[in-house]
This record gives C-alpha cells, sequence and structure tokens, in this order.
C-alpha cells in the first residue's frame, strides 16, 4: 500500500511540474519573443533554434517522467488485481471441483462461504473492475439457482476476470470455462442449447443415463 502511495505522489508531483514547465515555458517565450524583436534576423533565427532545442528537450523529459509513473502505477494496480482475483478463483475452484459440496453439517460450508465473501468484496471495492464487479453481482444473485444460469454467470465472471487484466478471451465461447469443473460439460452445454432453464438435478439425471449407456 505504501509503494502505491508513494506512486500516486510520483504522479501528482509529475503533473505539477508538468504544469510548472508549462507556465515557464509561455513566458520565456513571451519574454523571448521580444528580446529577439530587437536583435537582426541572422541572430534572431540562431536564436530561435536553439531555445527550441532546449524546449523540447525539457518537455521531453518531464513527459517521460509522467508517462513511466502512470505506467507504474497501472501495473502496480494490475498485480493487485491478480491476487484478490487469484484469491476468488482458489476458493471457486476449490469448491466446484471438490468430490461433496456439503458435510454431515451442510449449513457449515455456506457459512465458510459467506464470510470468505464478505472478506473478498472489502477487496473487490478498491481493486476490482467495473465490468468485474457487474458479473460478480449477477453471478451473487443466480449462485443460489443451481441451473443453467448460474452455470452460465460463473463462466462470465471467470472471463470478465481474465479480461480485466488484458487477456482478449478471444475464441473462447459460451461456457467454454465449464470444461473446467463440470464432469460432462459437453453434455451440459448440448443439453443447455436445447433447455436454457436445465437444472443441475437434471443434468445430473442425463449423466446417470450416459454412464448406464455406457456400461
Amino acid at each position: 500500500m505504501l509503494t502505491f502511495f508513494k506512486k500516486t505522489f510520483a504522479l501528482l508531483f509529475g503533473l505539477a511540474v508538468l504544469g510548472g514547465v508549462l507556465y515557464a515555458s509561455y513566458w520565456l517565450l513571451k519574454s523571448a519573443a521580444r528580446f529577439i524583436k530587437s536583435l537582426d534576423a541572422s541572430v534572431s533565427g540562431d536564436v530561435i533554434t536553439m531555445s527550441g532545442a532546449i524546449m523540447v528537450a525539457a518537455i521531453s523529459v518531464v513527459l517521460g517522467q509522467y508517462l513511466k509513473s502512470r505506467y507504474e502505477i497501472r501495473a502496480d494496480l494490475r498485480e493487485r488485481k491478480i491476487e484478490v482475483y487469484d484469491e476468488f478463483l482458489r476458493e471457486l475452484f476449490n469448491r466446484l471441483t471438490s468430490n461433496s459440496d456439503k458435510d454431515d453439517d451442510g449449513e457449515e460450508v455456506d457459512e465458510e462461504l459467506v464470510k470468505f465473501l464478505q472478506n473478498w468484496q472489502r477487496k473487490m471495492v478498491l481493486r476490482g473492475g467495473d465490468k468485474v464487479l457487474l458479473s460478480y453481482i449477477d453471478w451473487k444473485q443466480k449462485l443460489s439457482g443451481a441451473d443453467a444460469d448460474s452455470v452460465f454467470s460463473t463462466d462470465d465472471l471467470i472471463k470478465s476476470i481474465r479480461k480485466d487484466i488484458g487477456h482478449s478471451n478471444k475464441g473462447l465461447g459460451l461456457g467454454f470455462f465449464t470444461h473446467f469443473w463440470l464432469r460432462h460439460s459437453t453434455l451440459f452445454l448440448a443439453a443447455a442449447k436445447n433447455n436454457p432453464k436445465i437444472t443441475l438435478a437434471e443434468l445430473a439425471e442425463l449423466e446417470a443415463q450416459l454412464e448406464s449407456n455406457d456400461t
């Protein structure tokens, strides 16, 4: 956090310096114009050329420092976003790929998830991208649905996270990330295409039928 504030201060300082340089440049140019008018043509041409070169060099240095500070702040924010997103995805995939979603006391797992999300949401308010926040709200509202909508909203949330850290998601079709946690993801995608409201219980029946046919 201290590093972030230092880089923010560096950016603001760079902007202040840039503003000062621009104001000083205006004043110098105005003063130089008056001075040059008092010189003959040959001397005034050399003065203009030299002054222009000095001015371009000064502006280039200040602008370079400003752009560098801006890049460092963005890079630092991206790293912090990745930490927050990774924390969420680790918890999400642990639950999605778990052999059992609930223990003997089913409510205990739900309480743990709620507690995790409460702490995680605080970090998201500070570091989450706008579209990720919207996708997260949609996912949270559909989480208890146990149907195709909840599955696809999870897929959308993962894609929003990837896009926010620089990935394009090009070629990753609808429900792509279901392949990472559903045992019969291809069956689910085909069933959801025919029945967009299919529930996970209905999917389990289709999976059972598929496995019985295989045996």
